[in-house]
């Protein structure tokens, strides 16, 4: 099949595209080893950066194989390129990748270089690059100058389709209705009349009118504001340019009413094709001082890229079937319109039919027009995210597609569109291949913590990692816990199995509404999109299409069982249990004791030690019989939640000089009492930020806003349900490390500030019970005094250091630190694997424990995996998960 299509593609494209995009040098690795060399560029100078490491992350994870290797390129904001090595893709942020380059990136002299290296070397390139120089034709030019194959548009048409008022200019001459716009220069002195004098000429109200200011040259999530009238308007406009984001902006008429979709769309052999499209629906926040929930609806970065419960995506969109068919239709002929290559991504909007502000549609595009909804298009990218859970794997899945098969298809179209020689049996798919001799393993996540989200994570991460092994026959299931009432007991729980594509869903309500969707007597028309989109793949020349779910020709649907149930379906067929619970149930022993009962096998600690290090002030008593060792714990006070004063309280003032006095300390740290470590921890300076504290836990409020408390911080976010008692221990003082620029090259280093000795470190363990082994200690320079949760879990803030350098701490009290850490792991009992927080001295390694967490975060950026890679040999992070099923397959001592 690969000779066939290969061949139809050098008799297809050689002769039109292959005048732009010809090679200048004979193929030559193929030859060598048999294997395609993929090179894939990550960073750039965009605010989305951060996700551009986790596109190239994916492709990594889900395209090296024994066909094709993956080698890892990183350009930073100055587009200084350097070749890095695989494991130094699994750093946490661009901050991480611009801090360490300077010891360990190979630095290209210029751009030139570069690309000729890329010429010499690869042979076809994965321009994993969002935003700017990314996506607008910069890299594009570069490579096509190089005479370097490349996945994607060509610059030209990049350029055409990236620029906001090109493009919706573009369609607009194309025929395709297009939402009343205008281009704006946000230094213009004139700008708030011109813009009044548009909005005249379109009878918009020039005090009052809803509109949506977009930059023209950036990422379809930066920079992107809601607006009322002209003035407002002009406002945002030179915002874009005092924040650096771009002089040039778009205007354009809120979308009222209006049903916000996103399509992903994929070049064949035999020509584009829309997979199933996503519905993007926004949802207000429970914030202090936010606006109504019109003027929230924005689909921004934090909603686009975090786990959170404002947001929530539909695939299919909940319209008729003839409007989702609209919808690929246009999206596949705006595609070709575009002179778009190989993957895109299409934004647009479903508008009322009444809906005044557009453009008309031309007579050949009037399909557009449904009775139910019109049909419109806002932005085009050209090169969507690739995150786990991202639009493309999403939509894929919904056809059939696993990560691995999706990727492979874009790189084989794109290899033969480029004359790249293939191996036969590259797009083999191998799905579902002998899973009867493999050892099952169920990778169970959700629960109804605050921290379930970041489970979802967790878990999604593990199942796609582990499913690289082919001993392993790995499948997921979801905690639905959520759905219950407090009173539930564990065994009743209900859990859902769930097949490939109801798992990459944004957050666990939607895995849950999925589930539900799929179980429905309504689910007749999403099996038959499903059906169309297949057979359109297929037709396409996507052969992976509906591969995983063969020999079935529709997904098998969710199934539904209770708790019991599961633990003993895992009895029954000898399944390792791999809980990514947080918090809750997952953490607290009550799981774990029913395993135990059962004799199933599952990973982490043991009932007892999980109920102890859930219990943070259990967790310090026992610990304090190590002080000898060197080893203390933060003293601690738990009050319950109806015992703290809220308001103009007079009591304020008192309990919290009251709490200073007992803990021994005038700042206080206060977090949830048996919640994850994520969520809910801030630092509080006198009584009136406790009293806002305790009103928003409350209140039940989602997330505290940036700088409510007197101590400057970011957003917070907050357990839900709200806890029933805080925890409250003295806020130490640790050595605030600041990253500062070289006057020499530009660089950076590290500077110690302040004069505490102390420094927070987190540390995972591995092994069995009572042989603990610590990997090295880990340090992030924050941005504030806690750590936030995109710091935590989600690539784009600050810096990680593992191990911390000497002028942080001195190398022997690092070892002595692991030492004491690996004391205090087999005095909880720890078992397989967990995470250790606490504070170390920096030259003597003496520590003060902060919380063991016996499920740590397992998140694509999680801290364990840049520790496992400092072992020796390194253990990349499929590995290291490997290995956590291994202990848990060893007898129990």
């Amino acid at each position: 099949m690969a000779n066939c299509l290969y061949g139809a593609y050098q008799a297809r494209h050689f002769s039109c595209d292959g005048a732009k995009r010809t090679r200048k040098r004979s193929v030559k690795l193929f030859g060598i080893d048999g294997r395609v060399h993929v090179g894939v560029l990550c960073g750039g100078p965009s605010p989305e950066r951060g996700i551009s490491l986790n596109s190239a992350r994916s492709a990594l994870d889900h395209l090296q194989d024994d066909l094709v290797v993956v080698h890892p390129y990183y350009v930073d904001v100055g587009l200084d390129a350097y070749r890095i090595s695989q494991a130094q893709m699994y750093c946490n942020t661009p901050s991480d990748f611009d801090f360490k380059l300077q010891d360990s990136g190979q630095r290209f002299r210029n751009l030139q270089e570069f690309a000729q290296h890329l010429q010499e070397e690869m042979d076809v390139v994965l321009p994993a690059l969002h935003g700017v120089w990314g996506e607008d034709g910069g890299v594009q030019k570069l490579l096509e100058d190089a005479g370097v194959p490349f996945i994607g548009t060509g610059a030209a048409e990049a350029e055409a389709a990236f620029d906001k008022v090109r493009s919706s200019t573009a369609m607009r001459e194309l025929g395709y209705p297009v939402l009343e716009s205008t281009g704006c220069s946000g230094s213009r002195a004139d700008l708030e009349l011109e813009i009044e004098q548009w909005m005249a000429s379109r009878k918009l109200c020039q005090a009052t009118e809803k509109l949506v200011v977009k930059p023209a040259r950036a990422g379809s999530s930066v920079g992107v504001s809601v607006v009322n009238g002209a003035k407002e308007a002009a406002h945002a406009c030179r915002a874009l340019v005092e924040q650096g984001i771009g002089k040039e902006a778009l205007v354009e008429v809120y979308a009222r009413g209006g049903i916000e979709f996103t399509a992903i769309v994929l070049e064949g052999p035999h020509g584009p094709v829309a997979l199933m499209p996503t519905e993007v629906e926004l949802i207000d926040a429970v914030l202090e001082d936010s606006a109504s929930l019109e003027d929230n609806m924005i689909f921004n970065y934090r909603r686009k890229y975090l786990p959170s419960d404002q947001v929530r995506y539909h695939t299919p969109p909940r319209v008729p079937k003839d409007i989702v068919q609209a919808i690929r239709r246009g999206a596949v002929s705006l595609f070709r319109d575009m002179k778009l290559k190989d993957i895109a991504r299409i934004d647009g909007w479903v508008l009322g039919t009444k809906f005044g502000h557009i453009s008309a549609p031309d007579a050949s595009r009037q399909y557009l027009l449904c009775p139910g909804g019109l049909v419109t298009f806002t932005d085009i990218n050209i090169m969507s995210g690739m995150e786990q859970t991202s639009f493309l794997f999403q939509q894929a899945a919904e056809a059939g597609f696993s990560h691995a098969a999706v990727l492979r298809e874009v790189l084989f179209h794109s290899c033969c569109r480029s004359g790249v020689p293939l191996p036969n049996h590259l797009i083999q798919s191998t799905e579902g291949a002998g899973k009867s001799a493999r050892r099952k393993v169920f990778v169970i996540f959700g629960g109804n913590t605050s921290e379930r989200q970041v489970s979802l994570m967790s878990g999604t991460n593990i199942w796609l990692k582990l499913r690289s092994f082919k001993d392993l026959d790995i499948t997921p299931f979801l905690l639905a816990s959520v759905e219950c009432a407090d009173s539930t007991p564990v065994h009743e729980y209900p859990v859902y199995e769930l097949p490939y594509a109801n798992v990459l869903r944004h957050t666990v309500e939607e895995v849950i509404e999925s589930c539900q969707c799929s179980l429905s007597e309504s689910n007749a028309h999403i099996q038959v999109l499903s059906e169309l989109v297949v057979e359109d793949c297929k037709n396409a020349g996507l052969t992976d299409a509906g591969s995983l779910w063969e020999p079935f020709r529709n997904p098998p649907p969710p199934k539904r069982v209770k708790m019991s149930e599961f633990v003993h379906m895992a009895k029954s067929e000898g399944a390792v249990v791999f809980n990514a619970i947080h918090g809750g149930a997952g953490e607290n022993g009550m799981l774990q004791q029913l395993f135990e009962e059962e004799g199933v096998m599952f990973t982490g600690s043991g009932s007892s030690a999980s109920a102890l290090c859930m219990d943070k002030a259990m967790t310090g008593d026992c610990i304090q019989s190590l002080a000898q060792e060197g080893i203390y714990s933060a003293r601690k006070r738990t009050i319950s939640l109806n015992d703290l004063p809220t308001g103009t309280h007079e009591s304020a003032p008192w309990t919290f000089q009251r709490l200073a006095s007992e803990l021994g300390s005038n700042e206080l740290c206060v977090k949830p009492g048996s919640d994850g470590c994520s969520t809910g921890v801030a630092r509080l300076v006198c009584d009136k930020d406790l009293v806002k504290y305790v009103c928003a836990v409350r209140q039940g409020l989602a997330q505290i806003p940036p700088d409510t408390f007197q101590s400057p911080h970011g957003i917070i976010e907050m357990p839900l349900p709200p806890p029933s008692a805080l925890l409250f221990e003295p806020f130490i003082s640790s050595r605030r490390i600041v990253v500062c620029q070289q006057k020499s090259r530009g660089g950076e280093q590290l500077q110690c500030v302040g004069d505490s000795e102390w420094v927070e470190i987190t540390v995972g363990v591995v092994g069995v019970k009572g042989k603990m082994h610590a990997f090295n200690p880990s340090i992030t320079v924050a941005e504030s005094a806690v750590l936030s949760l995109e710091e935590k879990f989600q690539g784009g803030t600050g810096i990680n250091l593992t191990p911390p350098p000497p002028i942080v701490a001195l190398p022997t009290a690092i070892f002595q630190a692991k030492l004491r850490i690996e004391k205090v792991a087999d005095l909880l009992g720890i078992d397989g694997f967990a995470r250790i927080d606490a504070f170390m001295h920096v030259r003597t390694g003496e520590l003060i424990i902060i919380e063991a967490n016996t499920v740590p975060g397992m998140t694509p950026s999680t801290v364990l995996f840049h520790q496992a890679l400092e072992e020796t040999p390194p253990m990349f992070p499929k590995d290291f998960f490997r290995s956590v099923v291994n202990y848990a397959l060893e007898e129990k001592p």
